[in-house]
């Protein structure tokens, strides 16, 4: 009765490009892998897979951040900034919110999770589906405010912050997501999720994509 169909599928020898097209086109954060004339599926691929196997080949490249073989390689390369890629569009209610209400949100803006922020914008806590979820089976009213059910404290980057590092806290503290501030104290100016840290494609730094041109032009 809830379900979204028909469900999409690409094969398991695709190429993550094809796979990341399919997903950004669709506005979907998963695929299943189907055996070529078969109803077998052979798996699921995600966001957070991609981004798995980023975080894999910055942590080994000589020219990451958090290899300290070689510093002077290291600032020669220009890497990615959390603001270049981050969304700026961040939903956000008051602790006084109704569930009722943060579902209307969500659910209009597809967007994973929401911020709870007081009169200046400043986080206080996060409401996500899968919060929204756990409210159900508890059942909770949907008079209670968001400020009874929120998770808390915010988990925050700074905008000025290398994506490879935004990208090691998600992996690390299994998050999707994290809201991004300028600075010390400041209101959130975006958040940077899995999902936008999977559409860079080439790494997180310009040494991958200058790997990767070389290699076509070869």
């Amino acid at each position: 009765m809830i379900m979204n169909c028909p469900p999409l599928f690409c094969g398991p020898d695709d190429t993550l490009y094809s796979a990341l097209d399919t997903m950004k086109a669709n506005k979907i954060d998963r695929l299943y892998a189907l055996e070529q004339d078969s109803n077998t599926i052979d798996g699921v691929i995600t966001y957070p897979d991609i981004v798995g196997l980023l975080y894999h080949y910055c942590s080994h490249c000589n020219q990451g951040l958090f290899n300290k073989t070689d510093e002077i390689v290291q600032d020669r390369v220009k890497r990615y900034k959390v603001h270049e890629i981050m969304t700026k569009q961040v939903e956000s209610c008051k602790e006084e919110t109704s569930l009722e209400s943060v579902v209307e949100i969500l659910s209009a803006s597809r967007f994973g999770a929401i911020l709870v922020s007081d009169d200046q914008n400043y986080p206080k806590g996060v409401i996500s589906k899968t919060d929204i979820t756990l409210c159900y089976r508890h059942g909770e009213d949907l008079s209670v405010t968001a400020g009874t059910i929120m998770s808390s404290p915010v988990a925050l980057c700074y905008e000025q912050d290398p994506v490879e590092r935004a990208i090691k806290s998600m992996i690390l503290k299994d998050l999707h997501r994290l809201f991004v501030v300028p600075g010390k104290h400041q209101a959130v100016s975006g958040v940077i999720s899995l999902t936008d840290a999977a559409r860079l494609r080439s790494g997180s730094c310009h040494a991958c994509i200058s790997s990767r041109i070389r290699l076509e032009e070869n």
